[in-house]
């Protein structure tokens, strides 16, 4: 019996450090796949643009042909291309790698076009750089010398590691996007539509909240200027300049005007319209083109408080981009 056993446990013994080697050989291979699948989705022969942003930006409540990116190449009669890199809950720095990994996939990028909500540059008490998972670090051009990686608490400078380790395992990148694409964007427009008295409900606490927030917050624009949002902004400005990358602002309200309108105290109104000032002011300081459409995207095109429902207002945003594409030729 004895005998018997040795050879099968020293074979065991010999197998095993392959299986993770194994795995890993796995990993790397299904993410150079996934890489090259999307890099391949980009043409030598035509400009390419991108989209950076939040939930707003990402059109996940419209379907292929009326998003943003879509209206573009369309309105350019396919003279441009354009991506779409926004991503949900996006902060400022999330921003800025979105761009990094714009550049990583398409190798080069002739536009950014960046819609920025008027508070997404406000010094809230509790600043948040990046979403909870802070995975889009693995994008990041590593740089040790750079003010960026200077400004990294211990708590970002482990997970510029961590993700940077994770782009071995691409492929779940490759996977959640295919899980947003085709399962849950398609839930939440089935959502939008359908609009349940729950759902309403939700998005009426919700308004109040964001209107007792805008009361209570006067807007100071040297505190603006000097927060950390604008700060991390400032890096993706500077990256593409240095580059050599237009970047083009389409400033957008903090939500729904028609509800800011009829909902909202006169206190929150002013503070909104400070915020405008402040975040305006930030663009002309840094030398950037300005879409302003604060004032003139209808109430009728949006969703909830936050988003985009139908054409009419991605259409006023694709065709101001349009306009600026034009001036770069």
């Amino acid at each position: 019996m004895g005998m018997t056993n040795e050879p099968a446990s020293s074979t065991q013994k010999m197998r095993l450090p392959r299986v993770p080697m194994a795995v890993l050989v796995c990993c790397v291979g299904l993410s150079t796949l996934s890489f090259a699948a999307i890099t391949s989705q980009s043409s030598d022969e035509q400009p390419l643009m991108v989209f950076v942003g939040d939930s707003f930006t990402g059109n996940y409540r419209f379907e292929k042909g009326a998003r943003l990116q879509d209206l573009v190449e369309a309105e350019t009669d396919h003279q441009w291309q354009a991506f779409n890199h926004a991503r949900p809950g996006a902060r400022t720095l999330d921003i800025v790698m979105q761009a990094h990994q714009a550049l990583w996939f398409h190798e080069r990028v002739d536009a950014v076009v960046l819609p920025l909500q008027i508070s997404k540059l406000m010094p809230w008490e509790s600043p948040v750089r990046m979403d909870k998972r802070g995975d889009n670090l693995k994008w990041w051009n590593v740089d040790f010398d750079s003010p960026l990686w200077a400004s990294f608490n211990e708590e970002y400078r482990k997970k510029v590691l961590i993700h940077k380790i994770g782009l071995l395992m691409g492929f779940i990148d490759l996977g959640e996007f295919l899980f947003v694409e085709h399962i849950q964007s398609p839930k939440e427009r089935e959502d939008m539509r359908a609009n349940s008295q729950k759902r309403q409900d939700k998005i009426q606490r919700k308004i109040g909240q964001i209107e007792s927030h805008w009361t209570k917050t006067p807007v100071v624009q040297s505190e603006v200027f000097a927060c950390q949002a604008a700060q991390d902004l400032e890096v993706l400005v500077s990256d593409l300049k240095r580059s050599g990358i237009p970047v083009l602002v389409v400033l957008v309200p903090a939500g729904n005007p028609k509800v800011i309108a009829d909902s909202f105290s006169p206190e929150a109104r002013k503070h909104l319209e400070q915020a405008e000032a402040a975040t305006l002011a930030w663009c002309e300081e840094h030398d950037l083109p300005v879409v302003n459409v604060v004032d003139t995207l209808p109430g009728t095109a949006y969703d909830d408080f936050a988003h985009l429902k139908g054409l009419e207002g991605n259409q006023m945003i694709s065709t101001s981009v349009v306009k600026w594409l034009k001036t770069l030729q």
